[in-house]
Formats: structure tokens, sequence, C-alpha cells
């Protein structure tokens, strides 16, 4: 698979995450008929954070995922945060989420269906939006938790999962963040093509097929921007300026989408010279000082719109 220069090999990995489904895919179901708790696998202390590898049922499947505690004792407002691509959690998803846990919230990172010893297939912004709500479901009832002061937050697949999460739960979040996200994935196929991105290797294929005309309910059920309406509480959206993989046309026509469909509580945040999965850029060796700068604003906005949102101390 052939890619601009570019974030070549990130692009590839995003490209497959995004366009990958299990052929088997079943239809999601209802997450207020999940039932059971986390079920601890490995915990440990990092950095003064209490970490769980967690199992937990999404439906008639056993996924995973990871908890991350706050210091102290008492409830505290908590963060369903979605990772990208379909590898699991990865290491910088657990940093970030050790970083909310300082900050007070009670952090759970699925790792959805099919990744990383989860049961079932990867089915891409599918089946993991069942895996999302019965997370929250769960993490609702958790003692370190306030149900009422909850936020859904992703980068990416993950950006895509957990605003398609909303729109089936629109009363379960107080807020809703995405970064990098596919809103519109007609257009971003478009945008692919026209780009001289391969879309014809196997997993685009079997997902997608030739594109909208051949396999319209594989764009439909993933379409973002048409689910607008469902979607009432505030959104923060974060998008980089230099993102080759999912350019900036796709966080304005989200945004336009909720404005259009009477969302009040919409801000869109671009940051003119990040890329793809900014919210992981602290490493010299692959970015510049003035990169890793701006990344860190983009942090300090998110964390700052989650503490308005959720009552919670900056």
């Amino acid at each position: 698979m052939r890619f601009p220069s570019e974030a070549r090999t990130r692009a590839a990995t995003v490209l497959a995450a995004l366009l990958l489904v299990g052929a088997c895919a079943s239809p999601p179901a209802r997450a207020e008929k999940e039932a059971g708790a986390f079920t601890p696998l490995d915990t440990t202390t990092v950095d003064g954070v209490l970490q769980s590898e967690v199992a937990y049922p999404s439906g008639d499947l056993t996924v995973r995922g990871f908890l991350f505690l706050p210091p102290g004792s008492g409830r505290h407002p908590a963060v369903v945060l979605n990772h990208g691509g379909v590898s699991g959690v990865s290491a910088d998803m657990k940093r970030r989420g050790r970083d909310l846990a300082r900050l007070g919230y009670v952090v759970l990172e699925p790792a959805y269906r099919g990744e990383g010893g989860s049961e079932g297939r990867v089915e891409v912004a599918a089946g993991e939006v069942q895996d999302v709500l019965a997370a929250a479901s769960i993490l609702a009832r958790h003692p370190r938790v306030h149900a009422d002061r909850m936020a859904v937050a992703g980068s990416s697949h993950g950006a895509l999962v957990s605003v398609l999460a909303v729109a089936r739960e629109p009363e379960r979040f107080r807020c809703l963040v995405e970064a990098c996200g596919v809103m519109d994935v007609v257009a971003w196929y478009e945008y692919l093509v026209e780009n001289d991105f391969d879309v014809s290797d196997s997993l685009s294929v079997a997902v997608y097929g030739h594109g909208p005309e051949d396999k319209p309910e594989a764009f439909r059920s993933r379409r973002a921007v048409s689910v607008a309406g469902e979607i009432r509480i505030p959104v923060l959206i974060q998008q980089g300026g230099r993102d080759r993989t999912v350019p900036p046309p796709q966080a304005r026509l989200f945004e336009t989408a909720l404005r259009d469909a009477g969302n009040p509580a919409v801000t869109l945040l671009e940051y003119p010279g990040l890329g793809h999965a900014f919210w992981f850029w602290n490493d010299p060796r692959y970015h510049t000082p003035e990169e890793i700068d701006e990344a860190g604003r983009a942090w300090k906005d998110f964390t700052a719109f989650l503490a308005e949102h959720l009552d919670a101390e900056p």
C-alpha cells in the first residue's frame, strides 16, 4: 500500500484501522442489556496512578481494556478514552490515561473486540461502538465514579467510535471530544482516491469494495455527519492542519453538520503545524520542539474542555 511521503507508516496503520472490518460482524446490542463488572487481570502503580488491565462483557464477548484510578479516594468524573488503530491500547494511550487520572479523572480505555486479548473480530466503528457503550455502562456503576459526570473522547478510529457511541446513547455522556476523526467516510474515500492513496489493498476492498456505489451500507453505517442530529451535548473537535491521513475538511464538515442540526455548543480548534494523532506527539526524535509545543497546547485545550464540562478542577 503506497502513501505520500508524510507520515507514511502512520498513514498506512490508520488507513488499515479505518478500513478493516470483520466479514461476519453482528448487529450491535443495546448497552443497557450489558451486565457485570470489570474483572482485574493485572494491576500495578505507574507514576502514582493505579493502572489495571481489566476484562468486561460486551454482548456475548469478553473484551479487555485499561482502567486508571486517580490518587486518593472518593468519587470523580470519568472519561472513556478511545484509541485509534486496531492494535489495542498502546503505551502512548496508557500514558495519556495516567495523565488524565492525575488530573482527577477515572479513565477507561477499551481495547475493543479482536484486539489485545479481547474476544471477537475487529469490525472498525461497528461492534467497537457496543464495546465502548458496554464499558461506559459498567464504568458508571464504579464506586469511584460520578455517573452523571462522564465524557467520551477519541483520536482517529477512536474519534469515529466515540461519535457513533454518543449518537446511539445521547444521554450517557456530558461531553464529547473527537480528534483527527473521519466524519464523512464518503468524502474521505473520494479524497484518498483523488490523492493517489492505494485503496485496492485487500483490507480496503473487503470493507468498501470499489466505493460507495459498490457497498453503500458500509459507508452509511460509518458516516458520522449523518448522525449529527442525535448529538446534543457539547463537542470539541480538534484537527491538525497538516494531517494527510484525515485532512482538515473532515473536521469542518462535522462542525457544519452539528451546527446545522441545532447543536449550539460546538468548538472546532485547528492546529496549523500538526499532523495525525497529535495527542501523542512528545518525542524529539520524530517531532520538532515547535510541533511538541503545539501538541502540548492541543492537549491542554482538551483537558480544559473536560474540566469545564465535567465540573472538574482544570
